[in-house]
């Protein structure tokens, strides 16, 4: 599975969804919002604060837009998340391996601990640093495919704008997505860093030693 979700493009991924969950059974529609929900959410009783539809309809304490919003934003996640969970499988996966060939590992093992402990304890918490820096290696990856995705599943957002804005050289739209880029990528190497500390002691910063 996850070398057929890597394999596949995006784009492809996004259209055999819609067919098998939308044009074959109905259940999640692309676009945003249904028709029937327009005019609701243009009405004076409905009050727009940020523009997201899933956000104004729980502050609206709209629950049917907000099931709407949910509804058409499931197919766009799980095509956006499904390669990079392939990519992140095949690296855990990896890491796994290797740490499994470890001089400590094969002590916990002589030491008769049992293999679930061995995995959970020893070998696990070490494979997770490959996991952590490519996951946030994987976060700059999303925004280069969202402009793809937005177009199959008919969603006006940040991508189609970003694509629009660079086509038609409105120059400060595309300079506020590239800084928009390189913020997401900052605080996704940030969190990285934080969580390496977390989970393994010996990369956390210390004060100097006298």
């Amino acid at each position: 599975m996850t070398f057929v979700l890597w394999a596949f493009p995006s784009f492809i991924l996004g259209l055999i969804l819609l067919n098998l969950l939308y044009a074959w059974n109905g259940w999640f529609p692309p676009g945003r919002l249904s028709i029937s929900a327009g005019p609701i959410v243009d009405s004076e009783f409905f009050i727009n604060y940020t523009g997201m539809s899933t956000f104004d309809a729980l502050i609206n304490g709209n629950f049917e837009i907000l099931w709407d919003a949910i509804r058409h934003l499931i197919l766009p996640v799980i095509t956006l998340a499904g390669a990079q969970w392939a990519l992140l499988t095949r690296i855990m996966r990896s890491s796994i391996i290797d740490t499994l060939t470890q001089d400590y590992i094969k002590t916990a093992r002589a030491k008769g601990l049992p293999e679930e402990r061995v995995l959970n304890l020893h070998a696990r918490r070490n494979a997770l640093l490959p996991f952590i820096s490519t996951g946030g290696v994987a976060v700059s990856l999303l925004l280069s495919v969202i402009v793809v995705i937005e177009t199959v599943f008919a969603r006006n957002g940040i991508g189609n704008s970003a694509a629009e804005a660079i086509l038609f050289s409105d120059i400060p739209v595309a300079i506020g997505f590239a800084l928009f880029s390189c913020l997401v990528t900052v605080i996704a190497s940030l969190i990285a860093d934080i969580l390496y500390g977390i989970i393994d002691p010996r990369v956390r910063l210390t004060g100097p030693t006298l």
